[in-house]
């Protein structure tokens, strides 16, 4: 079981230190040249319109957070950001006590009929080892374990978090700028990810 729980893919480009780290003055430029262009252009036409977020592209974005995030004595670090037809595939490592553990985690990103957000953790491996009903019940304790007040509900980081760890389906309406934007349809192809965006105007 230990070797299983250690157990590092081939084809992983993860050391037991994480990712190197950036210089803390770089900011990425597919954000700053391409994403975020994009997004306000969108939104200035009032009509619904495609976000594309290309794989190499949130990539570049990630490697820019401060890494690691810590909690307790571990160490989390988010190496790599894959989009699949059906999934959004992250990996990344764990430091408990100097010893790294692999992790890999499915996200399926799916709008119900009511075109609520449901981003549910189908797969959770630690090494070799399928942990997904583990991470399930440990996630739901913990997350029904913090008191959250109810003027941070609307938090759409707290929304995202509960969906995680909860399964709880959330309206995936946001505030940008000077305008509500609501999600309403999600699209995965290997290496690139669609997000269909209507401005609301009056909700």
């Amino acid at each position: 079981m230990f070797i299983l729980l250690l157990y590092k893919p081939a084809d992983s480009q993860i050391d037991n230190t994480g990712p190197a780290s950036r210089d803390q003055q770089y900011v990425s430029t597919y954000l700053t040249n391409e994403l975020l262009p994009g997004l306000y252009n969108g939104l200035q036409n009032n009509e619904p319109f495609d976000l594309l977020i290309t794989e190499q592209g949130i990539n570049d974005i990630i490697a820019d957070c401060n890494w690691p995030r810590r909690s307790d004595s571990t160490e989390l670090y988010l190496s790599e950001v894959r989009f699949t037809q059906d999934a959004v595939v992250l990996t990344g490592t764990a430091q408990l006590k100097g010893v790294a553990f692999h992790l890999t985690i499915l996200v399926e990103p799916k709008l119900d009929s009511k075109g609520f957000l449901q981003l549910q953790v189908t797969k959770f491996k630690v090494g070799a080892m399928n942990m997904t009903m583990l991470f399930r019940i440990i996630a739901k304790k913990r997350y029904q374990q913090y008191e959250i007040n109810e003027a941070d509900k609307d938090d759409w980081q707290i929304k995202v978090a509960a969906s995680l760890l909860n399964e709880e389906p959330f309206d995936p309406l946001f505030d940008i700028q000077d305008r509500r934007v609501r999600v309403r349809q999600i699209s995965m192809v290997p290496d690139q990810l669609t997000v269909r965006l209507v401005t609301i105007q009056n909700d």
